[in-house]
């Protein structure tokens, strides 16, 4: 079932988070998970096309009413992880000269903006652009995680076998 093999890559990240503070190797596990979630929710794995590009998968999910029901609900979060995170994002986007911007730092609260910044530090890092040395850089994975772990947590029925964030 798609859930359990959501599940278990949350579930490996989260030991990734337990034994060590690498925050980039629990990004990438994490995002095995939130990839698998809306490949087969929003793209190639419902439609059996691979013509689709992720971020026109990721637009299908930010266009979608159960993402910007969570975004709300996230928003609203007693805890405020999530705007912590979001916050941290918009920070670190304001302090580089990209003119390739997320459009976070226009706003904050853009369910859409939110994954695109999440998309590029996925890039970023896939693509060898983030260093594990780099506190901006490891600043923006941690928060990346964050949101990507929450969002998750909220899209996926765990049945009873939720995790922590």
């Amino acid at each position: 079932m798609l859930e359990d093999t959501i599940h278990e890559w949350v579930q490996l990240s989260e030991q990734v988070r337990t034994r060590s503070a690498d925050p980039f190797a629990r990004f990438a596990l994490l995002w095995i998970a939130f990839n698998t979630y809306y490949a087969f929710r929003h793209g190639r794995g419902r439609r059996r096309n691979d013509e689709n590009t992720d971020w026109q998968e990721l637009q299908e999910l930010a266009d979608s009413h159960e993402f910007t029901q969570v975004h709300a609900t996230l928003l609203k979060a007693r805890d405020g992880r999530y705007l912590d995170a979001v916050d941290t994002l918009v920070r670190a986007e304001r302090a580089t000269d990209n003119v390739l911007r997320s459009g976070l730092h226009r706003d904050a609260t853009d369910p859409v903006a939110i994954l695109k910044a999440v998309y590029r530090i996925r890039c970023n890092l896939f693509h060898g652009l983030k260093s594990p040395s780099d506190v901006l850089d490891r600043n923006v994975v941690e928060a990346a995680n964050t949101i990507v772990a929450l969002f998750l947590r909220e899209l996926v029925p765990f049945r009873a076998r939720r995790t922590a964030v």
